[in-house]
């Protein structure tokens, strides 16, 4: 782990369509944990998952646009609610070696599709100072360079983490955003009433952080209300 700095984000980003285990989350933490340069004391890592489709009712996949008829709102709340549950639970021993450091980890998952664009959205959004590509993403990785102004580092099929770029850059390209879809409602699973709630205009993800000498789950206060 770097020397201590100003606190940042680093961005770990998966395709949550895809499956991930136990072994590949921790080893992805000790990698990121050890990379050198990529974590301080202090910072905060959001595990970011993106589903671009779900399991529809009737058995086939569907993409996670709530405006059409191909997928239904109960199917989207399971997944992400599924997708969210699956990386707390694997995340809680990693969170507790963070938290011995002063790092702290939130999972964050979203439904919305073309997975690299919303990827890209919400790097931008948050202003991330590193992002960490998922195996998954590495054949995204051009689009990156050329579109994100942060350092970038990649998951190999190893599960090695390697940097690709260390340093970060001021002129970007311009992104088309026309057929770019993000699921119009983001979803939160609270732990406090455990139930799925649908959350608009609020990007509230979980923090796994100690609460009374053990690791639980805790809900993240937004900027924005939800709009009445």
């Amino acid at each position: 782990m770097a020397r201590p700095s100003t606190p940042s984000l680093v961005v770990i980003a998966y395709d949550a369509t895809k499956d991930h285990s136990l072994h590949e989350l921790r080893l992805t933490v000790n990698g990121v944990r050890k990379g050198g340069d990529i974590l301080s004391r202090g910072d905060t890592i959001i595990f970011l998952g993106v589903l671009d489709k779900v399991l529809h009712p009737l058995g086939y996949q569907a993409k996670p646009c709530l405006d059409s008829i191909g997928t239904s709102i109960r199917a989207v709340k399971e997944a992400v609610r599924e997708k969210v549950d699956g990386y707390v639970n694997m995340l809680l021993r990693s969170a507790q070696q963070c938290e011995d450091q002063r790092v702290s980890i939130k999972v964050k998952v979203i439904a919305g599709f073309p997975v690299k664009q919303v990827i890209l959205q919400e790097l931008m959004a948050c202003n991330a100072a590193w992002v960490v590509l998922d195996r998954h993403l590495k054949r995204y990785l051009e689009f990156y360079l050329m579109h994100i102004p942060c350092k970038i580092a990649v998951i190999e099929d190893s599960l090695t983490v390697e940097v690709v770029r260390a340093h970060q850059i001021e002129d970007t390209d311009t992104v088309d955003t026309n057929g770019f879809m993000p699921c119009p409602s983001l979803f939160r699973y609270s732990t406090a009433k455990g139930a799925l709630h649908i959350l608009l205009h609020w990007k509230a993800p979980i923090c796994l952080k100690p609460t009374r000498g053990k690791l639980e789950p805790q809900r993240i206060k937004g900027r924005n209300k939800r709009k009445s």
